[in-house]
């Protein structure tokens, strides 16, 4: 018999071992972590507890600065300068996208979608035990005979008498 999906928690499919940053973290250091570890985003912890997330899209924000973009003043600062001086705690959004441990797998593909993010940070009592991506969650809606590379391959279209 097979499980529903709702029985499925968002704690047997996390990450365990989320990359993280600190407040004070510089954004230059900030990014060459998401560029070596090849994620959209870092979560902000701070003596154990969960403060924020910065993702590539809050740095390039902060490069480009939307109110320089406004002004024709020249010259226009180059990213790396723009990045220089901050650190994570100016680039974090302080409200980043959680969900607990317990939560559902269903619970977390729903809010997802409805937020249109690929990435829950998961978190029980304000520490970070981890993090659910939408490809972890489609990992597992999905059925098996779909992830076998096998199933990927053309198939030679039938013939129609």
């Amino acid at each position: 018999m097979q499980s529903s999906l709702f029985t499925h928690r968002v704690r047997d499919y996390l990450d365990p071992t989320p990359v993280c940053a600190s407040p004070d973290m510089p954004l230059r250091a900030v990014q060459r972590l998401l560029v070596d570890s090849q994620i959209p985003a870092v979560a902000v912890v701070e003596h154990g507890l969960v403060v924020g997330m910065v993702s590539g899209l809050d740095l390039m924000r902060i490069a480009s600065d939307e109110d320089e973009m406004t002004t024709i003043s020249l010259p226009w600062p180059e990213p790396e300068e723009a990045l220089s001086e901050l650190t994570a705690e100016d680039a974090m959004d302080c409200e980043p996208p959680c969900i607990g441990s317990d939560a559902s797998l269903v619970e977390a593909a729903r809010m997802m979608y409805e937020r249109r993010i690929d990435r829950l940070l998961v978190v029980d009592a304000g520490r970070l035990q981890g993090v659910i991506t939408s490809h972890d969650v489609l990992h597992v809606f999905t059925p098996r005979r779909y992830r076998e590379p096998s199933a990927l391959l053309i198939r030679p279209a039938l013939e129609i008498t």
